[in-house]
């Protein structure tokens, strides 16, 4: 698991003093608490991937030009494919299904997402998804079992999307 502990998260779980165990607790309940997508394989029902997210996200303070006051923006807070099944198009599936398949009530105009800057593949999949870099905050410092104990940037993305229109054809006999 990885947390932040930079400013731009004054309220943040990571900068309360949890053990370890009610961290956990807590960043679950949290992950609960919000929009969830999950991915299952067909043949065994095992979750290999799920993105949570904000529907209709205020705080747009990271986000200077887009989004505009009165878009409705989704926000991704958690992005986890699982080792094994990354670079299978799993992301691309997660991300087409916010931008596009959501039912209407919690479609957005906009997603948003933040991620590191060491995070390579997530913010390849960003830019070849159309999304801009809106933002970004230097030296905060992840706590992460891949990064190590280190100070990275955070870096901020936003998307307008147009919800793909699926017409239904019905015909009577």
């Amino acid at each position: 698991m990885a947390y932040r502990k930079g400013s731009s998260e004054r309220n943040s779980l990571h900068n309360k003093d949890y053990s370890f165990e009610e961290g956990v607790k807590a960043y679950t309940e949290t992950i609960l608490s919000q929009k969830n997508i999950i991915a299952i394989t067909p043949h065994d029902n095992q979750l290999i991937a799920f993105m949570s997210f904000i529907h209709n996200y205020e705080r747009l303070d990271y986000f200077p030009q887009d989004p505009k006051e009165d878009d409705i923006v989704n926000y991704i807070t958690t992005l986890i494919v699982h080792p094994e099944h990354r670079r299978k198009g799993i992301g691309n599936f997660l991300y087409d299904y916010i931008e596009n398949d959501l039912p209407e009530q919690m479609h957005a105009n906009c997603v948003a997402v933040r991620t590191w800057d060491i995070n390579h593949g997530h913010i390849e999949l960003l830019k070849k998804r159309g999304y801009s870099l809106t933002c970004t905050l230097h030296q905060e410092r992840v706590v992460e079992r891949d990064y190590g104990n280190e100070m990275h940037d955070t870096v901020y993305f936003c998307k307008r999307v147009n919800r793909k229109q699926t017409t239904l054809h019905i015909t009577q006999h």
